[in-house]
């Protein structure tokens, strides 16, 4: 009898381990995978991080899994507790986040909204915090290229002759910078940039005995040719009130854009000119906004261009115009 008694203590005792060690490890958990996020293009990246609410909190296995979305991202360090996410869209997504313990799955989920990229369109003409524009001349004999012009109402981009005046052939090139492009977001991408000049304003008044634009239908200086421009990229800096000829900056031919030969004498328009790349050039290297040189592509007489400067009116209205559209 002795016996049997201690074999039933023996076996109550085991019965009662057991079942506190079943209670031991049926441990519930709870999760929360974190709030809801945004996140802006072009960023297309995200780091979710989940946490265990409740409930044993080591040896714990997690898993990060996408639910729905507008693609499949790519999930770095899924089964940790902190995961990084890139490869993302415009759109709404959810994961889901998940703790095994034991046998007993928790999960929750979170939402990520990727917003589509900002659309936005600038309008920027030369004025005091926006930009400048001026011409540099040289004549021998009669200007001796040391002279600034950055207060004159035109821009003239010119190859003629002065014999009236004991001079002979003479020069002109104008310049043109944006400087408020500047103040573009710096992971801006430009969609589409366009730039128009437009005809002097005052041509007669300015040009008393001067042709103007040397071709067009009738012109007597058509025996000279087009008179196209080259729009290049400056590649040094300057500034309106010291730009002369003989210190006026160096240009790049890379992309440089055609500016179509005029059409009529006072009147000619060049309007959305396209300047994507040149612009695109500009931001791909911060700090190298310079601005534009206009030249002729035949730089012999008889032959001119001319537009208004931004100093041609009191706002600028008929000054050079760049027109900017760019996402962010």
């Amino acid at each position: 009898m002795r016996l049997v008694r201690s074999s039933l203590i023996v076996f109550s005792l085991i019965t009662l381990l057991l079942a506190g060690c079943a209670k031991e490890t049926a441990v519930t958990v709870t999760v929360n995978a974190g709030s809801d996020l945004f996140v802006q293009l072009p960023a297309d990246t995200v780091n979710l991080s989940g946490t265990v609410t409740s409930g044993q909190t080591t040896n714990v296995s997690f898993l990060w899994s996408p639910v729905t979305g507008p693609n499949t991202p790519t999930i770095a360090n899924n089964n940790f507790a902190s995961c990084f996410i890139n490869n993302l869209v415009a759109g709404t997504y959810v994961f889901q986040f998940q703790a095994i313990c034991n046998g007993t799955t928790a999960t929750d989920t979170v939402t990520v909204i990727v917003l589509p990229l900002r659309t936005k369109t600038i309008t920027i003409q030369p004025g005091l915090y926006t930009g400048q524009d001026a011409e540099a001349g040289y004549t021998p004999g009669l200007y001796d290229g040391n002279g600034a012009s950055g207060t004159d109402p035109w821009l003239r981009i010119v190859d003629w002759t002065w014999y009236a005046v004991g001079a002979g052939e003479g020069w002109s090139r104008s310049f043109v910078k944006f400087t408020a492009l500047d103040t573009l977001p710096a992971n801006a991408v430009i969609l589409s940039a366009k730039l128009s000049l437009y005809a002097l304003s005052d041509s007669l008044t300015i040009y008393s005995g001067f042709p103007g634009d040397s071709y067009y239908p009738g012109s007597p200086y058509n025996g000279s040719g087009p008179n196209p421009l080259w729009l290049q990229r400056c590649t040094q800096n300057w500034d309106q009130t010291t730009l002369t000829w003989n210190n006026q900056p160096t240009t790049t031919t890379t992309d440089e854009v055609a500016v179509p030969a005029s059409t009529s004498q006072f009147s000619y328009n060049v309007t959305d000119l396209d300047v994507t790349q040149l612009i695109r050039d500009m931001k791909a290297t911060p700090g190298t906004n310079y601005g534009f040189l206009m030249r002729l592509q035949n730089e012999q007489f008889y032959n001119s261009m001319n537009f208004d400067a931004s100093e041609a009116k009191p706002d600028s209205s008929t000054g050079p115009k760049l027109v900017v559209t760019y996402q962010y």
